[in-house]
């Protein structure tokens, strides 16, 4: 069976980290359904890897490590499409991630404070490139969290270290709805951003999933 996977990208800066998460799309078998008279598939996104780069790691060096990620995830049957944070890293870095071989399946994503989604492929067909803004962003992690259609491998390395920047995520109550921050005060950020990436690249790449929980959160599942 052909198998999914998302790279998830946060570039640091000088004085932060990189950080980097993967997940797997799954395919399996859900609970029972009387109305079917059967047990139909259910996709999920299990997050499976997460890793920090130290602090002062060359872009390059991050360039690298990635693309020696993508090889070890193609090796195991693997297809693979990167998600990683363009936001003010400028073009240069960009060139890096390409020269590894990462431009063919690389979507680059623009962190915004507010506005909608923009999406524009490049004039190469080499990567595409999104603008969304940071509610959406970390809502559509929280909301496939909840509808259980989002999950973390119990083996999943830093697991405890994403899970409480996940809880660190600062959410304000505003006139106009929920608005949601980075992390609160001088906390880091980074794995929860690599999650968020991937999580809404790999919803962009395969939409009925969403629509499909939408529809079993219902009772309406076909």
């Amino acid at each position: 069976m052909r198998r999914f996977f998302f790279i998830g990208l946060d570039l640091g800066k000088r004085r932060d980290y990189s950080a980097i998460v993967v997940a797997e799309r799954r395919v399996m078998p859900g609970p029972w359904n009387p109305t079917l008279g059967g047990y139909p598939q259910v996709e999920r996104l299990e997050m499976q890897w997460a890793e920090r780069m130290p602090r002062g790691t060359s872009y390059v060096e991050v360039a690298r490590r990635v693309a020696a990620i993508r090889q070890r995830l193609e090796s195991m049957g693997g297809t693979v499409r990167l998600a990683v944070d363009a936001t003010g890293v400028g073009v240069a870095v960009v060139e890096m991630l390409k020269a590894v071989g990462l431009g063919g399946i690389m979507t680059q994503v623009t962190v915004t404070g507010s506005g909608g989604l923009d999406r524009a492929v490049s004039g190469d067909g080499a990567s595409d490139f999104v603008s969304v803004n940071k509610t959406a962003l970390f809502y559509g992690l929280r909301v496939g969290m909840e509808q259980e259609r989002t999950g973390f491998s119990a083996h999943m390395p830093l697991l405890k270290e994403l899970k409480a920047e996940l809880r660190e995520i600062g959410v304000i109550l505003g006139p106009k709805g929920t608005r949601v921050t980075g992390a609160k005060g001088e906390r880091h950020d980074d794995l929860a951003f690599a999650a968020a990436l991937v999580q809404f690249v790999a919803r962009r790449v395969f939409p009925s999933d969403a629509a499909r929980a939408e529809r079993r959160a219902q009772g309406r599942l076909v």
